[in-house]
This record gives structure tokens, sequence and C-alpha cells, in this order.
């Protein structure tokens, strides 16, 4: 690991918006993997879930919220010892696909960055070195 991997780490850890610098997300439309853009909508909606606890956003698909919130997932499980976060979605099947994009975006973090994952199954994944896991949950429940 390089002195500028070391420093990369350090700054992921106390800032969320430099966590999304390192992720990569898979766009649906060409298939092909790209980075994360921070759109302007998107660093508002950071803003709002850190001076919120509670939150309820009604959203139109495609507006990269879902990946966004699947990598605030992976990024407090990065930084916090023995998180447990929960992704709710509609059903059980939707709540699955958000898990994925958590899964997807941890396989795209830089090998310095990536944590070892422990158990992984459909609706959930963990991290041991942090004792943290996300899992997904349907809100019908």
């Amino acid at each position: 690991m390089t002195p500028e991997d070391i420093e990369t780490i350090a700054q992921c850890q106390k800032d969320f918006r430099k966590f999304l610098g390192l992720c990569r997300i898979k766009d649906y439309t060409s298939g092909k993997v790209i980075p994360f853009v921070l759109w302007p909508h998107l660093d508002k909606f950071i803003d709002d879930i850190e001076h919120h606890k509670q939150i309820i956003a009604l959203k139109s698909k495609q507006v990269g919220i879902s990946y966004l919130l699947a990598m605030r997932a992976l990024w407090v499980c990065y930084t916090s010892e023995t998180a447990h976060v929960v992704l709710l979605s509609a059903g059980q099947a939707e709540a699955n696909e958000l898990l994925d994009k958590a899964v997807f975006a941890h396989s795209q973090l830089p090998d310095f960055y990536q944590l070892t994952k422990g158990a992984h199954a459909q609706s959930y994944i963990e991290f041991p070195s942090t004792r943290s896991k996300v899992v997904a949950l349907p809100s019908t429940q």
C-alpha cells in the first residue's frame, strides 16, 4: 500500500463524499461500469441524510438515490464497528436489488480499500473486520 493509498483511506473514513469518489456503478443502459457521479440533487440529499435521522423520499427511477443509499450503507460498515444497516424497499425482491447495488459497488472499490466480505446471501452481506453488516428487508413486513 502506498502513502497515497493510506491518505485516501484516511480521507474516505472521514468523508462520505470522498468515499463516493472511489465508487463505480453499472450503467444499466450501456452495461458499462462507470464512475459514480455526484449530481447536485444527490449532494443535497447527502446533506439531508447527514442532518436528519429519518427521511422519507419519494423519487422517480434513474436519479441515483438507490446507488447512493447502497454506497452509504457500505460506507457505514466500512467506518463503524458493529454497524447493522437495514436497506428497506417495497418488497423483498426490490430490497435484494438494492443490496445487489451495494455488493456491486463493493466489488468495484480499489483493492487497497476493499474490506474482505464475510457471509453473503441474497438478503445480507457481512464484513468481519468491522463486525458490520447490511441487511435487505421489505417494508411490507
